[in-house]
């Protein structure tokens, strides 16, 4: 199956484009499930599979930048309720 393209970091920390599980190299889905499958149905699936990897990826990525925005959002509220006791001391 391809991996997507996109030349970015992997969020994983650098593990392969691949999901686990995939079938591997030179195994077709049409040879691992018999002649069942098309050429064409296969190339269609493998791009189907490639974009719900693609939207799995982006996702988690997107939810590590909001974890970090949380994180920073919360120190700096912290950095104001210390900077407002001690004025009023």
């Amino acid at each position: 199956m391809a991996t997507p393209s996109g030349g970015g970091s992997s969020v994983s920390g650098g593990a392969s484009s691949t999901p686990s599980g995939a079938v591997g190299e030179g195994e077709g889905l049409a040879s691992v499930l018999g002649s069942r499958v098309s050429t064409a149905t296969e190339q269609r699936l493998s791009r189907l599979l490639d974009k719900i990897y693609e939207s799995i990826e982006l996702n988690e990525l997107r939810l590590l930048i909001q974890d970090h925005k949380d994180a920073v959002k919360l120190e700096w509220q912290q950095v104001i309720k210390i900077t407002l006791r001690q004025c009023q001391l």
